[in-house]
């Protein structure tokens, strides 16, 4: 089992914004304290319709979905915000599921999901995955190139110093973050 502290001080989410989907209350809040001790904001919903109205009032950095909520899919979630919200094609999303990743990858890449994390969650894997995502984000919306490094670079020569490993969840069921607890 992963030291909860130990993955929250490799990871960096101060001033982000981050939209936690997910109708289970006791992960939605371990999930929400854990995403805080790394200096995040975050925001909760436990619903499509709770977080429409909260991307709607800001618009977050990163979201955390649950596939499974009570007024429809996460993948309905994410395909209304990312119709819905200025800038939500952008926003980097992680589906939450307690389903084995290779039964949900493929959906995940029908709708512009590239990371799936399976619960129980495991902290070094959120970690790893929150910080692929924010880095993707951010290779967006930066050039490239300083000293002949690109940014993408840089940042992954970054993890590689403090020991973190990205994987990424692939349609042929290749796994990502591995569960544990959280």
């Amino acid at each position: 089992m992963v030291d909860r502290r130990d993955a929250a001080r490799r990871l960096d989410l101060s001033g982000r914004l981050v939209l936690v989907v997910e109708d289970n209350e006791s992960c939605a809040e371990a999930v929400s304290d854990w995403l805080a001790s790394c200096g995040a904001l975050v925001e909760t919903a436990d619903s499509v319709r709770g977080a429409l109205e909260r991307v709607r009032t800001a618009s977050p950095d990163v979201a955390l979905i649950d596939i499974c909520l009570p007024d429809g899919s996460g993948w309905d979630c994410v395909d209304r915000i990312r119709t819905a919200t200025m800038g939500g094609k952008l926003m980097p999303v992680i589906a939450i599921t307690g389903y084995a990743q290779r039964d949900v990858a493929r959906e995940a890449a029908e709708h512009g999901v590239r990371y799936v994390v399976t619960k129980p969650i495991e902290p070094d894997a959120l970690a790893s995955v929150l910080d692929a995502c924010l880095d993707a984000a951010a290779s967006r919306a930066t050039s490239p190139a300083r000293d002949g490094i690109s940014a993408r670079a840089a940042r992954a020569a970054e993890r590689s110093e403090r020991g973190v490993r990205t994987r990424r969840a692939s349609p042929d069921g290749a796994r990502g973050a591995s569960p544990s607890l959280i």
